[in-house]
């Protein structure tokens, strides 16, 4: 994946059958980001390359590929987007400040997370059924959904909210009620969800006192420490079988 010239960055992985598709976003050689997806190592650009474009989140159907990301827009403003192939659907208006971070599907319907900026440097987490937006936060701090999950019928949201003293703390939201998942001592964020029967498992990262990331998930809350925090380390995601 990449042509090992230009920068690329993958961001998702899905599998469909026996074949192997990942998502995220190349340089093109007018040094402009482009949201793309490869199936099987070939690359599928997403966008035209006339606005730098990202792709975060992947799921893929029998005869689809569903992506979630955003697009830079004049004046310096960002929409939050999901494509369909390499049809855009835009999530948010050309004037907001947005970003589509994951996507899931339930049946016939399409579930994507992200945030949609407020207030200057305050942002809601939403969540978006078929288009339609929902807010999980009222904005009055900065906040991002990271991974969304639906599991009987219950929409999870896995995400980040400040506190009031600044500080991110990890949450998960079920239905759009909050799990806070950290002290709001040091930085953390919740990073990736999966709901297993009645339990849920979150992944993510927490600071330590001495300022590096380490490596957590917590299952119906309760914290298991993965890394000490001796060195840096991060996750972005994870499965429960």
């Amino acid at each position: 994946m990449g042509d090992g010239v230009n920068y690329s960055q993958l961001e998702s992985i899905a599998l469909q059958g026996s074949d192997v598709y990942a998502a995220g976003y190349e340089m093109n050689p007018s040094k402009v980001l482009v949201a793309m997806y490869w199936k099987n190592g070939v690359s599928v650009p997403i966008t035209d390359g006339s606005q730098p474009s990202y792709c975060y989140g992947l799921v893929v159907t029998k005869n689809d590929v569903h992506t979630a990301g955003m697009v830079l827009l004049p004046a310096g403003h960002s929409a939050a987007v999901y494509w369909k192939n390499t049809t855009a659907y835009p999530l948010t208006p050309a004037t907001s400040f947005a970003s589509a971070n994951d996507i899931t599907l339930s049946g016939n319907d399409i579930y994507i997370t992200g945030y949609e900026q407020t207030l200057p440097n305050k942002a809601a987490v939403k969540y978006w059924k078929n288009g339609a937006a929902y807010p999980l936060t009222d904005g009055r701090y900065s906040a991002t959904g990271l991974d969304i999950e639906v599991a009987g019928g219950d929409v999870y949201v896995a995400g980040m909210e400040e506190n009031a003293k600044g500080v991110k703390v990890a949450k998960y939201w079920r239905n759009g009620s909050p799990t806070i998942l950290s002290d709001g001592v040091f930085t953390s964020y919740a990073m990736s969800i999966k709901v297993l029967g009645s339990d849920v498992y979150v992944a993510g990262i927490e600071y330590m006192s001495g300022g590096i990331a380490s490596v957590k998930y917590w299952k119906n809350g309760a914290k298991i420490s993965i890394t000490d925090g001796g060195y840096e380390a991060w996750t972005y995601g994870m499965d429960i079988r």
